[in-house]
C-alpha cells in the first residue's frame, strides 16, 4: 500500500519506505542546464528591450500595453528568469482549476472510480485489483522494486488495454521536432541537439517529457495486465478576457494586474509513443 501526503506532495510504503515521484525521476535525466546563460543568450538574441518586450507580448497573446504593464519595460537577466518562472507558476494554477473541473464532470460518470484525499492524506489502489471498463481518476501507479509512484489525470481501462491521459494547460507546441543548437564540443563548433542523459536516447524537449512521463505510467500498469493502447496529453489552450467580455467559458485563472479572466478557448489531443525500453532503463 502506497500513501500521498498532499502538503508534502510525497509517496510512502504504510512500512515508512520512501518513493521517488515520477516526475522527479525524470527529471534526474534531464540535460543540466544553466538558466542564467540561457537568459543572457535570449537577451542577446532580441539585442533591445523593446524587442524583448514585443517577444514576451506576443507569446503571452497581450497588447504592448499590458505587455509593458505587467512585465515592465526594462530586461536584465534577473527579470527574464522571474518572468519565465512566473509564467511556469501560472501554467500550474491555470492546470489545477482545469484539472478540478474535469475531476468534477468525471466523477459522475457510472464507471468512474475515484480516491479522495482524506486528512490531507491518499492510499493507492491495489493494482491487481484494477479491473476493466473503468475510468479512474487521478490514479496511483507504482512500480514496488523500483519504489516509484505517480498519478495519472484519468486512466481509461477496456479490455485488457488502457487509454492514459494528462491535462497539460500550456501553450508551447508540442511536437516531437528538437531544433538543433550551436555548441562548443572538443573544442569545435558543431550543431547539437538537447537530450535527455545516458542511458535514455531520447531527445529532450516537453513533447519528450511528457512522453516518458505517461510512458512509465503505462508500464506501470502494463505489469498488471493492461498496457497502453493510447498515451494522450490534452492540452489546454487559452487566452485572456476582460469581464465583460466573459460570457459561459470556462475560467481558470484570473489577473490583478490585467484584470483579465483566463479561459479555456480548445483542448487539443497529442497523442505521444509509448517509450517502453527507455522506462525499463531507468527502472532497473
Amino acid at each position: 500500500m502506497i500513501v500521498f501526503n498532499e502538503e508534502a506532495h510525497s509517496y510512502t510504503s504504510i512500512l515508512g519506505d520512501p518513493y521517488t515521484s515520477v516526475t522527479t525521476l525524470i527529471g534526474k535525466y534531464k540535460p543540466d542546464e544553466d538558466w542564467d546563460k540561457i537568459a543572457e543568450r535570449y537577451i542577446k538574441k532580441h539585442k533591445t528591450d523593446l524587442n524583448i518586450l514585443v517577444d514576451l507580448a506576443n507569446k503571452s497573446g497581450l497588447t504592448m500595453e499590458e505587455a509593458e504593464l505587467k512585465f515592465g519595460t526594462t530586461f536584465s537577466k534577473e527579470r527574464i528568469r522571474e518572468i519565465w518562472k512566473q509564467k511556469g507558476t501560472d501554467a500550474a494554477r491555470g492546470g489545477t482549476t482545469w484539472h478540478n473541473w474535469m475531476e468534477k464532470q468525471d466523477s459522475g460518470l457510472t464507471n468512474a472510480v475515484y480516491i479522495p484525499v482524506v486528512n490531507g492524506e491518499k492510499k493507492a489502489i491495489d493494482l491487481t485489483k484494477v479491473e476493466s471498463n473503468k475510468v479512474y481518476l487521478e490514479m496511483m501507479l507504482y512500480n514496488n522494486k523500483a519504489k516509484v509512484c505517480g498519478q495519472a489525470d484519468k486512466v481509461i481501462t477496456l479490455n485488457n488495454t488502457s487509454i492514459i491521459r494528462d491535462y497539460k494547460c500550456t501553450d508551447k507546441d508540442l511536437v516531437p521536432e528538437v531544433p538543433a543548437y550551436w555548441k562548443k564540443v572538443n573544442g569545435k563548433k558543431r550543431q547539437v541537439q538537447s537530450k535527455f542523459k545516458s542511458p535514455l536516447n531520447v531527445l529532450h524537449n516537453s513533447y519528450w517529457t511528457y512522453a516518458l512521463q505517461l510512458s512509465m505510467y503505462g508500464y506501470m500498469l502494463e505489469t498488471y495486465g493492461f498496457p497502453p493502447e493510447r498515451l494522450v496529453i490534452d492540452q489546454v489552450l487559452t487566452s485572456w478576457v476582460t469581464e465583460e467580455n466573459l460570457g459561459n467559458e470556462i475560467a481558470i485563472d484570473y489577473d490583478p494586474i490585467l484584470k483579465k479572466y483566463r479561459i479555456v478557448d480548445d483542448v487539443v489531443e497529442v497523442d505521444l509513443p509509448y517509450l517502453k525500453e527507455e522506462v525499463k532503463k531507468i527502472l532497473k
